[in-house]
């Protein structure tokens, strides 16, 4: 448990000191939800409504994939990634602890772009 806490803890850090995994996840986010502004046609509310699910889950997946290989682009640098892998411990904690990394940046970024698509392509109505 140790283990995954202190990948957990070095990722976060890692982040927090650089922060280029979260600002290239929102700001692509960000830019999947404009343009999905800009490509649906005017007066189609109804239609955003229905679809409004798939086209979140858009902005989100392809995000994460940035995010992800983002992850793994930096423990491969230096051979950081065969470091862990021979570090004293189970690997499957290392496994959680990269894990659980992961999903807290991934929820910051899909949070931010749920409530910056509900601001931009549900209630904000468009000129016809």
């Amino acid at each position: 448990m140790n283990t995954a806490l202190a990948i957990l803890w070095k990722d976060l850090v890692t982040e927090w000191r650089s922060r280029d995994r979260v600002i290239a996840m929102l700001l692509f986010s960000l830019l999947v939800v404009m343009v999905f502004h800009f490509a649906l046609p005017t007066g189609t509310q109804d239609g955003i409504a229905e679809n409004a699910a798939g086209l979140l889950w858009v902005a989100y997946v392809f995000a994460s994939i940035i995010g992800l290989n983002r992850s793994f682009s930096l423990e491969l640098e230096n051979d950081a990634l065969s470091g862990l892998a021979l570090a004293p411990g189970e690997r499957g904690w290392i496994f959680v602890g990269k894990a659980l990394a992961n999903f807290i940046l991934i929820g910051i970024v899909d949070t931010v772009t749920a409530f910056v698509f509900a601001l931009i392509l549900v209630s904000v109505p468009r000129a016809r």
